[in-house]
């Protein structure tokens, strides 16, 4: 047998250093004239600068044994300013082994099974806080009476923050069939961040809207899965590729700090979007619709409009159940054809677009109950015209326990009705479902007579299109749009249409 072994050793030290300096007038004395000798008052100026530290060491090794059994450790201290000094260093590790069990087994590899490799891993990561969240730092603002002011800030410090942590456990294998023409890949994992830093809100009472905080437990686990083939190999040329990937997470938030319930990750035109214990992370949290016991819509008695329940509850999580794409290339004497298909199933996001549009009467939707022009509270709706809100009238007992409900039989103009649904979320929160044609190429090498006539060894042209095609339920606009790499996801407002691009690609090899 061979064993051979592999180690680094090596250190860092990393200082990142950001200043702004800004001047500000209120008024100009010439017009158009952008100088700040120009300023009609004194010019306000703003200077600003952060710096950051961190120094670390690190090692790896690797041990293999025949080039089928791998085993990595990796380990990496470090020291970060943005910490306390007696609480400023965190260790991270990090193991994995890795067994290739048809070269350990050539018993095992035959016309049925080429490669089989199994896979296990666990790592623990460190993170520490932004800059100046350890004491209060204030900001200059405009002098009073010649003398400066400076004022506190909304966040109040935490001179005790600890560096958050991730563990992570994973575990996978690679399978290859059929002379490599059918291949699988599947991984499963389940990781748990603790002391995540974050700003909690507190009472504005003490002088300070929110605190830093390590944030208690969230934890993820879900599993990915990569499947490719080759369904048809002719020796006329043909071939068929294609490939099929899934991926499902499910988060949870475990703990909270002390006897906090929520952490407020974002707000948005009185939404907030929440990290909520014992729920998933990235709620949804707003103002519903008015329901009775046994769930139906709650409208005025006087006007047939939907009420609003002005306590707030969870409306839905911006994180999808799953997502998955589809790709299929197809190559023919030179030619190419190929086209990528990206699923994103559930999840849900509130829209303000959508909001803002039923309220100023831009929307189709808005078109619907026009023939009744009635918008005042008092004035109500002929037979067969406006609209008629499915739900129950508020005849003052709310419905409870077995208090029958009265059907609503009130109609309502579009105006009316439109205007009611402005500032209840529940009215614009959308499933973010959706499925898009990603890409769509179409190509050509050119044979190797007009590439040499080009003084090329190699040209291949291509014509691809991208956003083709898009089907959702979520109206007027790309789901796509209200997500990013941020805490506060599942936010829509006056979102610019996903572009769809044609183009050319030209490729060429000297």
């Amino acid at each position: 047998s061979r064993l051979a072994l592999t180690a680094n050793f090596g250190g860092n030290l990393r200082k990142t250093q950001y200043k702004a300096n800004s001047t500000n007038v209120d008024a100009l004395v010439i017009p158009a004239v952008y100088n700040v000798g120009n300023a009609q008052y004194t010019p306000v100026t703003d200077a600003y600068e952060e710096h950051k530290k961190v120094n670390s060491l690190y090692g790896m090794a690797q041990v293999a044994l025949n080039n089928y059994l791998f085993v990595d450790v990796t380990g990496r201290n470090d020291w970060s300013s943005t910490l306390p000094k007696d609480g400023n260093s965190y260790f991270y590790p990090s193991v994995s082994g890795s067994f290739v069990f048809t070269d350990a087994l050539p018993a095992l590899s035959g016309s049925f099974l080429q490669y089989g490799k199994l896979r296990a891993s666990f790592a623990k990561v460190g993170n520490d806080a932004s800059p100046y969240q350890l004491a209060s730092t204030y900001t200059a603002t405009t002098p009073f009476g010649g003398s400066p002011r400076y004022a506190v800030p909304q966040a109040l410090a935490n001179a005790n923050l600890k560096p958050e942590e991730t563990k992570a456990f994973e575990v996978g294998t690679e399978l290859n069939f059929f002379t490599n023409r059918l291949g699988l890949d599947l991984t499963y994992y389940n990781k748990a961040t603790t002391n995540q830093i974050m700003n909690a809100q507190i009472s504005g009472a003490t002088g300070y809207t929110s605190i830093a905080v390590n944030a208690g437990k969230i934890s993820n686990k879900g599993f990915d899965a990569l499947l490719t083939a080759t369904p048809i190999r002719l020796a006329s040329g043909f071939e068929w590729n294609t490939s099929l990937n899934f991926s499902r997470n499910r988060s949870r938030v475990e703990e909270l700090h002390e006897d906090l319930q929520t952490v407020v990750l974002g707000t948005y035109w009185s939404l907030t979007v929440e990290a909520r214990k014992g729920e998933p992370y990235g709620a949804l949290y707003g103002n519903p619709y008015r329901r009775d016991a046994a769930g139906n819509i709650v409208v005025s008695a006087t006007t047939g409009r939907p009420l609003v329940d002005v306590q707030k509850r969870v409306l839905g999580h911006y994180p999808p159940d799953w997502t998955a794409g589809l790709s299929n290339t197809f190559r023919f004497k030179g030619i190419d054809l190929s086209f990528l298909f990206d699923k994103h199933k559930g999840g849900d996001l509130f829209s303000v677009t959508n909001m803002f549009g039923r309220y100023s009467g831009v929307l189709e939707e808005t078109l619907v109950g026009r023939d009744c022009v009635a918008s005042s509270a008092t004035v109500l709706c002929p037979a067969n015209t406006g609209i008629l809100v499915e739900g129950v009238r508020n005849d003052g007992t709310f419905c409870v326990g077995s208090v029958p409900c009265t059907p609503n039989t009130i109609r309502t103009s579009s105006e009316g009705y439109n205007h009611s649904l402005y500032g209840t979320h529940e009215a614009h929160i959308f499933d973010a479902s959706y499925v898009k044609l990603r890409e769509l190429k179409l190509g050509y090498i050119l044979p190797d007579q007009m590439a040499g006539r080009m003084g090329v060894s190699r040209a291949y042209v291509a014509l691809v299109g991208r956003n083709l095609w898009l089907s959702t339920k979520v109206p007027h606009l790309d789901p796509e749009t209200a997500f990013n790499s941020g805490n506060a996801q599942g936010l829509e407002h006056g979102q610019f249409p996903s572009q769809r691009s044609i183009g050319f690609n030209l490729s060429i090899t000297p």
